[in-house]
């Protein structure tokens, strides 16, 4: 607070926020006035909201941008999906088993064919299993017929360590194939 040493003028009232009331030097006035910004100091002025609104626009394009973004890369995601979902139906029809006996040993031995259907020289990788009569898988092999040409059919074998008995079976569990590099 102003005492008696203080020169009379304005100052901030403290009673009320905001506002200031006239010391005239030996006491407080009933005149009030609102808070006068100090000296050199302008006052600030509300300004548009263009800059706001310029930042909003940035956002909400960069949002459209990612959600188009996304269903692209879904549609594509879905397309390769559904070609490999393809490829590999279409891998399976091309692989025959064409003998399920006996080595030499008494195991297993796993013989067939791979036909490319395709336009290109392609590599089979051809996963088979062997089940018991029961139905129990004993044990599982890969076959591998490599540069195949387009229209050409290819030999591949599989052996396994199961041991032949009657009532076994062998079947094509899975089978991948690729574009063949030049050879």
């Amino acid at each position: 607070m102003a005492d008696e040493q203080t020169p009379p003028g304005w100052y901030p009232d403290t009673q009320a926020p905001g506002q200031q009331r006239y010391w005239d030097g030996s006491k407080w006035t009933e005149n009030v006035a609102p808070l006068a910004p100090a000296p050199g100091v302008v006052a600030q002025t509300k300004k548009g909201h263009g800059c706001l609104y310029a930042v909003l626009i940035v956002i909400a394009v960069v949002v459209v941008g990612v959600v188009a973004l996304l269903a692209l890369v879904g549609t594509a995601a879905r397309k390769v999906s559904t070609d490999i979902a393809k490829s590999t139906t279409q891998a399976m029809k091309e692989v025959k088993i064409t003998s399920c006996k006996a080595d030499a040993l008494g195991d297993v031995s796993i013989k067939g064919t791979a036909d490319n259907t395709t336009s290109k020289r392609s590599d089979f990788l051809i996963e088979v299993v062997v089940d018991s009569s029961t139905g129990t898988q004993l044990d599982s092999s890969t076959g591998i017929a490599n540069n195949v040409e387009s229209g050409q059919l290819a030999n591949w074998d599989a052996p396994t360590t199961a041991r032949y008995e009657a009532g076994v079976t062998c079947k094509v569990a899975s089978v991948l194939r690729t574009a063949s590099a030049k050879p």
